[in-house]
């Protein structure tokens, strides 16, 4: 089993090196020497690591101040392949995989399809995983404003709970279209009535309306429901209850948070009902888009 993860690791690493170009100066190819990259045009930088390539840039460390933050980016070094479980188990989210359609539509086995903002977690052994932070099932570190990937050279994009923690979305789903080929998928997962979750930032909430204007320059956009509202109430209510319990003090604020987690999330199950119902958008948790460069 370890020895089909380090050949699929290697596969997913050569795909990328096939098509890498420079994401300053969008030209290429780099120069490979060793474990170094290098920018023959404009001498930007970046190394090949065991199992990821990775754009050298600084990066900003998570909030000190924020208990939660910290945490979850503790959870997410020390225990990677745990995380999206406990997640799936204790997040007050109850949302489905949607993912299907856009996977059968472009098999990643035969496809190149990227994950921007793909965490810890893995859809696809073949899905070339993107991050921001060099996780353990990272294969490509860098900036998703500016995609190291000729334009329409990508046949699939996935993007899950990302487009919040970015200042610039617009420019993300530039970028999306800009590296897919005509006819190229995306698929992205938003939300709408949850607290701030920084990761290291939260900037934005999204409606349908203002999905389908972001989403303007792709053909057949689709806007769906992505987690109900049972999803929506709870991650609120437990935000409300923890502070009204805390009577101030941000250490019961966190013990009452830890405790709310564990009692509320079964709740959350009732959105299989839910989030079915024709007013379901009016509170919804998270919205899912999937439209088709034309």
């Amino acid at each position: 089993m370890k020895r089909l993860s380090i050949e699929a690791a290697s596969q997913r690493q050569q795909r990328i090196l096939d098509i890498l170009i420079c994401p300053s100066c969008r030209r290429g190819p780099f120069e490979v020497v060793g474990t170094a990259l290098a920018c023959p045009q404009c001498g930007f930088r970046g190394e090949r690591a065991e199992s990821s390539i990775r754009m050298l840039f600084a990066t900003r460390e998570p909030d000190e101040d924020d208990f939660l933050v910290r945490a979850k980016e503790s959870v997410k070094r020390r225990f990677p392949g745990a995380y999206p479980a406990l997640i799936e188990l204790l997040s007050p989210v109850f949302a489905p995989r949607l993912l299907g359609r856009v996977l059968q539509q472009a098999p990643p086995d035969s496809h190149l399809v990227l994950d921007l903002g793909s965490g810890t977690g893995r859809h696809h052994p073949a899905i070339i995983n993107v991050d921001l932070a060099p996780y353990t099932e990272v294969d490509l570190v860098c900036r998703i404003e500016r995609l190291p990937f000729p334009d329409e050279s990508v046949d699939a994009v996935v993007s899950v709970a990302v487009l919040e923690h970015v200042p610039n979305p617009t420019q993300v789903v530039e970028e999306m279209l800009r590296v897919l080929k005509p006819g190229g998928r995306v698929y992205c997962y938003v939300p709408f009535m949850q607290g701030i979750h920084a990761s290291p930032d939260d900037y934005q909430r999204y409606t349908p309306h203002g999905l389908d204007v972001l989403f303007g320059a792709f053909a057949e956009r689709r806007v769906s429901v992505a987690a109900g509202p049972t999803s929506g109430f709870l991650w609120l209510f437990q935000e409300w209850a923890a502070m009204l319990l805390s009577l101030g003090s941000r250490r019961l604020y966190w013990m009452w948070y830890a405790l709310l987690l564990v009692v509320v999330a079964p709740l959350k199950y009732l959105d299989a009902l839910l989030a079915r119902h024709p007013q379901a958008a009016n509170a919804a948790s998270a919205f899912a888009i999937e439209a088709r460069k034309g």
